[in-house]
């Protein structure tokens, strides 16, 4: 493994292409992910240039200002976005998400191949994995460019599939496992965003005779951006007088299991008169979420609600007095932003499933964590944390305390990434 205190040359002689599927307006973790660590490399000195799709996430619908062109360009100079076509109309599988992904990679080769060496020449290079098309962007990279890129894995595909109808085995899934082969092969260094993931793509490796640096480049949260509100900025409300509010931020997908929440959540409405859960977000499960609150009857006390500026998001999580981390059972691994956007802002956290999740919920007291399936926890969970609203305040204390000594913090990410990706330059 290449060593982080090699003396890199200045930051300032260093120019980065991140290449993403996702960058804001788009919302959720890629998104909020490469928002802050460019931010952070700008902070630090470095240029950084975007090549993004159009906006499209998660709605999964192209707006109609961006359907007529190739390549959208933004910004001047070294903050400039350049954004290339992608599925141009609603996603609501993930078959169809994975078209989308290889359209905006076609179209994103198209730009590089016509434009790349004029507008988007760079000393280095991230890329975003998943989507794992994006591997087939690394010839351009490597062989056309003659420049060195980082893998940023945020996730394996063919693992992350199990549990869709499309499953982690067959034609599909084994054509994604040969891309993300080659991703890595082409890598001049690979990231990982959670331990376990990091433990799997270092076996996954090894297994296939690759050999690259590997680094450790958590998930995390701007500190500064999300925190307590308090004065006259905390006290405009959003929800109704006197409610109680308990929140999900994030995508509204399978991976989530939001049904077995609102089944767990109707005990609740039916022993705390003034709870409503509050569902922010859009996604492919959106139909069977609003069947289980159909079936549970509780239109009137659990809220849909598309998804909002980050600025904004931060007074919902200040007014809520429970924050929920709902994950499938095969989500193990994951360490999602949201999390870290609960603590940061002192809010008690419920969360589910994932070992990283539950490791730091006890190291922290920062929440509570119970199996998706137990429906009878959940329900006690929340109604215990809606009754005892200092144990609440304790818990969100201990979360922000915890975050403010941790390496989930974006600045520290943005930190070990920039010196991994000066080392791959000057070596």
């Amino acid at each position: 493994m290449d060593s982080l205190t090699a003396q890199p040359r200045p930051p300032s002689g260093i120019r980065i292409g991140v290449l993403t599927p996702h960058f804001p307006p788009d919302r959720g973790g890629c998104a909020s992910r490469y928002e802050d660590i460019v931010g952070e490399f700008r902070r630090l000195g470095f240029r950084c240039v975007i090549l993004t799709s159009v906006p499209s996430y998660p709605v999964g619908r192209v707006p109609a200002a961006f359907r007529k062109r190739l390549v959208y360009e933004e910004g001047k100079g070294d903050e400039k976005v350049f954004r290339t076509s992608i599925f141009p109309f609603e996603i609501h599988s993930t078959l169809e998400r994975i078209i989308a992904y290889l359209f905006f990679t076609v179209s994103t080769l198209v730009f590089l191949s016509l434009h790349g060496r004029k507008r988007f020449m760079c000393d280095a290079y991230i890329l975003s994995s998943p989507p794992v098309t994006m591997s087939i962007l690394a010839p351009f990279i490597g062989i056309v460019f003659r420049r060195p890129y980082f893998n940023d894995v945020r996730d394996l595909w063919p693992e992350a599939l199990q549990g869709t109808y499309i499953g982690s085995s067959g034609p599909i899934a084994r054509m994604v496992q040969m891309l993300q082969l080659y991703g890595l092969r082409q890598a001049k260094a690979v990231g990982t965003v959670t331990p376990g993931l990091m433990r799997r793509v270092e076996r996954t490796m090894k297994l296939n005779h690759i050999s690259r640096p590997l680094y450790y480049i958590p998930n995390g949260v701007d500190l500064g951006k999300f925190r307590p509100l308090d004065g006259e900025e905390g006290e405009r409300r959003l929800g109704p007088p006197g409610s109680e509010m308990v929140l999900y931020s994030g995508i509204i997908g399978r991976s989530q299991k939001l049904e077995n929440i609102v089944e767990a959540f109707r005990r609740v409405a039916d022993e705390r008169k003034n709870a409503v859960l509050y569902l922010i977000g859009r996604g492919d499960a959106e139909a069977s979420v609003r069947a289980a609150i159909a079936r549970n009857g509780l239109g009137e006390r659990v809220r849909l609600i598309d998804p909002v500026p980050r600025s904004e998001l931060m007074r919902y999580i200040h007014e809520s007095k429970v924050c929920l981390v709902p994950l499938h059972e095969n989500q193990v691994d994951a360490l999602t932003t949201k999390f870290f956007e609960y603590l940061a802002c002192e809010r008690p956290v419920i969360a589910t499933s994932s070992r990283n999740l539950q490791e730091i919920l006890s190291e922290s007291g920062a929440g509570i964590f119970v199996s998706i399936n137990d429906l009878t926890a959940l329900a006690a969970s929340m109604t215990r944390l809606l009754e005892d609203d200092s144990l609440g305040k304790k818990m969100g204390r201990q979360g922000r305390a915890f975050l403010e000594k941790s390496i989930f913090n974006r600045t520290e990410s943005a930190n070990t990434l920039a010196k991994a990706i000066t080392n791959m330059v000057v070596r």
